[in-house]
């Protein structure tokens, strides 16, 4: 099992508490900005995971951490 946070484009879900702004770089090899909805946090079969597609940056998986902290206020 692997734990996920999926990714929209639908910018406008940014203003949600529990969602996190991504902006493309040659890191995380985005297409378009996207948001990490940690509020969908899931856990997925690894069998379901077909290719890596890039790495989000250090600051970003922090802020996810501490968006996802907050959310389940540990």
């Amino acid at each position: 099992m692997t734990i996920i946070i999926p990714f929209t484009t639908k910018t406008q879900l940014a203003a949600h508490p529990n969602a996190y702004l991504i902006f493309p770089d040659t890191q995380n090899n985005l297409p378009y900005e996207s948001v990490a909805i940690c509020f969908q946090i899931m856990s997925i079969s690894g069998d379901c995971i077909k290719r890596k597609i890039g790495v989000i940056s250090d600051s970003d998986y922090e802020a996810i951490l501490e968006v996802v902290k907050d959310m389940l206020q540990i």
